[in-house]
Order: structure tokens, then sequence, then C-alpha cells
């Protein structure tokens, strides 16, 4: 079983060029030794560099977009209502529609895949108050991360992310 890492609630906003800073921020348990590895294929739409260690964020397509989609994200966010309803099967069928389904308040829980520790969504997602974020690796892939996104200030936001792990 592969130990999911939740990010610790209020991550601050970095306000850094490093790629390694921001991953660090939401992934503190990460191994050393990525950092050491060339960038993928994916990781080089988001940050340019020898390796991940000394790569610098670009600044359209990290910093720009992630303060878009924060500023997007802010605006769908809701607090926490005292019953969720139902959804559809479509409303989270995308990864926007999980993770935004579970910031709008229709549902505690939703999980999603990344391609990149450095999608703009995951870093955005992690600044907003009340909603926490698992990440694990997916196991036999080397490109695909799961994220569990959950409401932390609902009790069943935590009991279902752990439950679904």
């Amino acid at each position: 079983m592969i130990n999911p890492v939740t990010n610790t609630q209020g991550v601050s906003p970095i306000n850094t060029k490093y790629a390694e800073h921001v991953v660090k921020n939401i992934y503190p348990e990460i191994k050393h030794d990525y950092f050491n590895e060339s960038p993928n294929i994916y990781d080089k739409k988001y940050i340019s560099g020898i390796t991940r260690g000394v790569a610098e964020l670009k600044q359209e397509e990290f910093v720009n977009e992630k303060a878009r989609r924060f500023s997007y994200m802010k605006t769908m966010y809701s607090v926490c209502p005292e019953a969720f309803e139902p959804i559809s099967r479509n409303e989270a069928s995308t990864p926007e529609g999980s993770w935004l389904t579970v910031i709008s308040g229709k549902r505690p829980m939703g999980q999603f895949s990344v391609d990149s520790l450095y999608n703009p969504d995951l870093h955005a997602l992690c600044e907003l108050p009340d909603i926490c974020c698992k990440i694990f690796p997916k196991e036999n892939n080397d490109f695909l991360y799961i994220v569990v996104v959950y409401r932390n200030d609902s009790p069943l936001g935590e009991q279902r992310a752990n439950r679904f792990i």
C-alpha cells in the first residue's frame, strides 16, 4: 500500500520561481530522488530545467495559469452545507467536475488524477480554505498521481477520503 500524503490545511501560496519548492509545499514527504530526475514530458509543460531540483516554473504555463484557476475556484467555492445532495454521474465525470463538486459544496469527497505534480489545478486547490488533498502515485505508473480532494469542514470528507484509500 502506498502511503498518501495530505496537504496541510491552509497551504500558503509560494512566491518563488523554483519548481522544487512548490511541490514540497503540497507534498512534503516526496522522495528526494524525484528532484534528481529529469522532468518528464508532462512536467515540461510547467517547468524548465535539466532536473526537477534545479528547474524553474514557467511564468505563463504555471504561475499565471495557477492564478487564473485559483481565482475561478474562489468564485465557485462554497461553505460546507449541512447535508449533501445527490449529484449526477456526468457532473463528476471529468477531473474538473470531480473537484468542482467538492469545492462547491455538492459532495464531501472526490478524486481525480494528474500527470504532473506541477499541475496548476492541484496547487490552486491546496490553497482553498477547508479543502484538503491526499496525493499518492498511481501504482505501476510513473506519470500519474491520484488526488483525493475532500472537505475538511465536513466529518464525511476525511472519513470518505480515508475509506477510498
